[in-house]
């Protein structure tokens, strides 16, 4: 590889833009809001090209319900996955409940979802006050 064309891939790499934490889904309230509200998968994709965001790791925002169903929250890993299938990043949002089900996590992730990682938010649940949980 040429001088020149190492140069020109730097330059292509510095205008890229990637995205490392976005979320799509429900979404709770804010503190002074009075509703939860709902972002979809083609929103967040239309948005982030919009933008120039070339690639995203994602996190469906609906996992912070315990009740809403798992395999609805699935659905939307999908969604996401059909709209952007070479942008998008999967980390799988792991709370508790969730955790609960499934100590193992077998059942919580599907093969048919190209899994990247585990989005782990200590806000919600104590991972960093229980690390062993999550040791295999």
């Amino acid at each position: 590889m040429g001088t020149d064309s190492v140069t020109a891939a730097i330059a292509k790499a510095h205008m890229q833009m990637h995205d490392a934490h976005v979320h799509f889904g429900w979404w709770n309230p804010a503190p002074g809001e009075s509703a939860t509200r709902y972002y979809s998968a083609e929103q967040t994709v239309h948005f982030l090209r919009k933008q120039g965001v070339e690639s995203f790791c994602f996190s469906v925002s609906s996992a912070q319900d315990p009740s809403w169903p798992h395999e609805k929250l699935l659905d939307e890993y999908r969604a996401m996955l059909s709209l952007a299938p070479a942008e998008a990043y999967p980390f799988y949002w792991l709370t508790d409940e969730r955790f609960a089900d499934s100590p193992m996590l077998d059942a919580l992730l599907p093969a048919d979802i190209p899994w990247r990682g585990l989005k782990l938010h200590n806000e919600e649940s104590d991972w960093l006050g229980h690390p062993e949980r999550l040791w295999r």
